[in-house]
């Protein structure tokens, strides 16, 4: 009977633990990026794109991009308006865009229409892009990936209409390094338009290095000494995503490094 108990409690422990990380809901942020090809539609170059997340099931979660006048949103981007029923709840919106030149980029927080952090599991971006009447100008594309407590980075080889499709999911925490001991810094605002501040609040002496999610540097500084107060770097010239600012001090045994997202 002892060792009846004992299996049932070992039983149950382990029961609890896998249900515990099976209902996990890690927070953290996703940055996604595609590039629609150039067409000669209808209109131009004046085109409708919707970007929206689904979960394993292919159940709707969140819009996160519709770009459409009226009649674009009554008539095309049929097969976002099929799985969202237009919900475009925390979702960027406005009229059709008319130029391909910029990639595009949207930032997901983990959350769904609620403001719920989701389970962690297999999500799915999707993307769909109208540039002519009907179905003959309609193209429609995906990237999978894992919500969870690791990063996860996928790329999509180019295609007819999509270029440039990548995502990155980071989740809260992870990279970041607070070991300078010395000093009080900060970074701000985040999300960022552009313009950071890094405020050292004791001084510093050392350098500044901010790199992309794929850990190439962008831009590096070198401060010679500054006794207190801010420092404002200008990242608007780069894509929106998630960068590292990287703090190292003069004999470079020490850093910290933040994790700064810029939504323009």
């Amino acid at each position: 009977m002892k060792h009846l108990k004992i299996f049932i409690g070992i039983v149950f422990v382990v029961g609890v633990f896998i249900s515990k990380n099976a209902n996990s809901q890690t927070s953290g942020t996703l940055s996604f990026n595609v590039n629609p090809l150039t067409k000669s539609g209808s209109w131009g170059a004046d085109h409708y794109v919707a970007i929206w997340i689904e979960n394993s099931s292919a159940s709707f979660v969140k819009t996160k991009l519709r770009k459409s006048d009226s009649h674009g949103t009554s008539s095309h981007l049929l097969v976002w308006k099929a799985k969202s029923t237009s919900n475009v709840v925390d979702a960027t919106t406005g009229a059709s865009i008319t130029s391909y030149a910029a990639p595009i980029n949207i930032i997901w927080n983990g959350t769904d229409v609620a403001g719920t952090v989701v389970p962690d599991g297999t999500y799915n971006v999707w993307v769909e892009f109208t540039w002519n009447h009907g179905t003959t100008g309609t193209a429609t594309t995906s990237l999978q990936f894992t919500k969870g407590p690791s990063v996860d980075t996928q790329t999509q080889t180019a295609n007819a209409n999509f270029s440039g499709v990548s995502l990155t999911w980071t989740p809260n925490g992870v990279g970041i390094e607070n070991n300078l001991k010395n000093e009080e810094i900060s970074v701000f605002p985040n999300p960022s338009t552009g313009l950071v501040n890094i405020n050292f609040g004791n001084g510093f002496k050392g350098d500044v290095f901010v790199t992309n999610v794929l850990g190439a540097t962008i831009f590096n500084d070198k401060i010679e000494i500054l006794k207190s107060g801010n420092k404002a770097i200008d990242l608007s010239r780069f894509s929106n995503g998630i960068y590292y600012i990287n703090i190292q001090n003069e004999e470079k045994t020490e850093s910290k490094e933040f994790k700064i997202i810029l939504s323009k």
